[in-house]
Order: C-alpha cells, then structure tokens, then sequence
C-alpha cells in the first residue's frame, strides 16, 4: 500500500509513515531516509545527526476534490569541521574566528566590538540562519543584513543535487550529477541534449534547475528593482508547484526575499570571508 502511495503522489524517495484523514483532508506523514548531509556552511559531510525538528505541514496537490498535506519530519545535523569566521569584508580583514556559532558566543562578539566601531557598520553579510538577523537587529540595529548570493546558489545546488539522488534512487539508474551543477551557458551541446533527456524523464528536476538559473539571473540584474522583479517571478512561479520540497523552497525565499535583495545596495558577498574559511579548514586537516 506504502508503494502504491508513494508512485502515485510522486513521493519517491520518501518514507510513508501513514496516513490518515482530517475533515475532507487527506494528511501523508513522510520523511527523508537521510543519515548525513552536507554542511551548508564548509560543504563537509557530516553523519552527526544533532536533532529531530518538529514536523512541518505543507500542501501537496489536490486529489478527487481533496487537499493533500504533507507531514515532513526532517533531521538536522551538526558539522564537526565548521568553525564561524568573522571578517572584514570592506577592508579583507579576519576579525574573529570563534569556537562555534552558539547565540551567546555571537552576541558576546559583537557586544566586545566598541561603540565607535559599532556605530560605522552599515551592512553586515552572511548565510540564511533568522538567529543571525535577529542578533544583528539586537546588537546592530542600524546595520542592513545581506544574505550572500554563493550561500543561496550553493544551497539551490544543493537542493537541485537532493532531487537528483532522489530520483536515482527510486529509478536504480545513474543521473550524472555534474550536469545539473555547471551554469546553462557554459553546457556543452552534448550536455544540453543529454539535460533535456533528464527533463522528459524526470520533469521535477526540471522544475529545481529552472528556480537555480533564475536565482542566478536575478543576481545579473541591472539594479534592485529589476532584480526584484525576476525574484517575485520565480517565487510566483513556484506557487502553483505540486512538488513539496519546491513550495518550501519558496516559503524560504518569501521569507528573505528582502534580504536577498539587499545585495543590490552595494553588491556585498562574502567571498573573502569564504576564502579565510578555506585556508583555516586546509590548516586544521594538515594538523589533524
């Protein structure tokens, strides 16, 4: 019966749970078989399971007049490479690398920084944790926080190469993964044949690399307001959706979508920053 599920409503690579009806609803309790991750932060791969989250309901398709949910459990895990690096992104300065990225560990960071220091900073960059938004309101009221454009690219490739896994899993038949990565432009044609093979195949992907080369798009806008116009696109776009992970993906990008666009005041990123994370790893594996 979990089989039969799980073809029908497009959920390979999912664990059916069980389901069950609420009112005229039909609610399907899944989860992911995942028993490591990559780090969003260093790329490490970790198998430190850290926690189990509370389950989240989100709307899948409509079936005989009915509303079908989702009941995601999903796991988090904890990186044991990963260490939170502070820099100077105007001047390319290492401010600070501390011991973990608790918010007692931040706070106290940024309470040391003097009031005359405090007071200059007018943009503060980093990845998509709200713990870090709301510190900096708390601490740097003043101060714009921008989401860096490799975090969200890197995590759209991320989730692109998820689905990809997915489906070769639930199909038993290799999906080159290398493929999905490399910018549109730069797919050679045998590459752009073999893609659109993958799409006809597998039409979900289609629907994870089409939201990746937009997100990169919008980055090449002009200004905010046209790179705003092609994020409000996508985002609409993703709305009528019947793929689970896609209409979460787009609740995430609602929910930074100012903070995406952020980058257009000065085009910060946090490439330096990346580029010190880089050499600290590189040193810690050469005295491990």
């Amino acid at each position: 019966m979990k089989d039969f599920i799980r073809k029908f409503f497009k959920l390979e690579g999912y664990l059916i749970y069980r389901v069950w009806f609420e009112g005229h609803d039909v609610v399907i309790h899944v989860g992911r078989p995942k028993k490591e991750a990559w780090c969003p932060h260093c790329k490490s791969l970790t198998r430190r399971a850290h926690q189990v989250m509370k389950p989240q309901r989100v709307f899948h398709c409509i079936f005989l007049g009915r509303r079908v949910f989702l009941h995601l459990s999903k796991r988090r895990f904890r990186c044991s490479e990963c260490d939170r690096v502070f820099t100077d992104i105007a001047n390319h300065r290492l401010l600070a690398a501390l011991k973990d990225y608790r918010k007692e560990t931040i706070k106290q960071f940024f309470r040391a920084i003097p009031p005359e220091i405090k007071e200059k900073i007018r943009e503060l960059c980093g990845d998509m944790k709200w713990m870090y938004v709301k510190l900096a309101k708390e601490e740097i009221p003043h101060a714009k926080m921008v989401v860096d454009k490799f975090h969200l690219i890197r995590d759209a490739n991320m989730k692109i190469d998820e689905a990809r896994r997915i489906e070769q899993e639930a199909t038993k038949k290799e999906i080159k993964r290398r493929i999905f990565l490399k910018n549109k432009e730069d797919l050679k044609d045998k590459e752009k044949e073999l893609l659109e093979e993958y799409f006809k195949l597998y039409p979900s992907l289609k629907e994870f690399y089409w939201v990746k080369e937009k997100l990169k798009e919008t980055y090449r806008a002009k200004n905010r307001k046209e790179g705003e116009k092609i994020l409000n696109m996508v985002i609409m776009s993703m709305r009528v959706s019947d793929d689970g992970e896609i209409l979460c993906w787009r609740n995430m990008l609602r929910r930074w979508k100012d903070h995406i666009l952020n980058y257009f005041d000065n085009r910060t990123t946090n490439a330096f920053t990346e580029g010190v994370h880089t050499k600290i790893k590189k040193i810690k594996r050469v005295h491990n």
